[in-house]
């Protein structure tokens, strides 16, 4: 699912008027969805074991899983960002739990889209922009992971600048 079937999707559910929960991905079976939220028609709540995930928790999740792997992770996130699930696996057979990583990465982000969306807002953009500096942070050491974090707790100011990261790849968005 890209980001423009998921917000259909969400906008199609919350037109019913009902409430429910789904899971997306029979092989994440802990990952449920529970609909409506409260924010912005088509707004969800992601779970996973029974509890919301915040964008630093994926942060350390990223950091600890690409340390040594950064283009690999780096073009992993540049192939969620633009594809949503729809991503050929086999071409990231580096990274660990690849699908369900692109199923938490999809729905999380989903969410900011719905709620932000581009190009009034950032979208799903601001969450990979923490998720890739993550990755940086791992691979590179002149950036910390608490900065990283600060950076994703940014409720309410303006939008975190680039960092510089010379001259390592960075993703599109970044």
């Amino acid at each position: 699912m890209n980001y423009n079937q998921g917000i259909q999707h969400m906008q199609t559910l919350a037109s019913s008027g009902k409430s429910g929960c789904f899971t997306p991905d029979v092989n994440f079976p802990l990952l449920k969805i529970h609909y409506p939220g409260y924010k912005k028609f088509g707004d969800y709540r992601m779970e996973v074991d029974g509890r919301a995930i915040p964008h630093t928790e994926i942060c350390e999740l990223l950091y600890n899983n690409s340390k040594g792997h950064y283009s690999e992770y780096v073009k992993f996130l540049e192939d969620v960002y633009k594809n949503g699930t729809n991503i050929d696996l086999s071409k990231h057979l580096r990274i660990k739990s690849a699908n369900n990583l692109a199923t938490l990465l999809f729905w999380v982000s989903l969410q900011d889209e719905i709620n932000y969306p581009q190009p009034q807002f950032q979208g799903h953009r601001m969450p990979f922009c923490r998720y890739f500096e993550a990755v940086y942070a791992a691979n590179y050491k002149d950036l910390s992971i608490n900065i990283v974090y600060l950076r994703c707790n940014n409720h309410g100011k303006t939008a975190p600048e680039p960092i510089d990261t010379g001259d390592n790849i960075c993703p599109s968005y970044y």
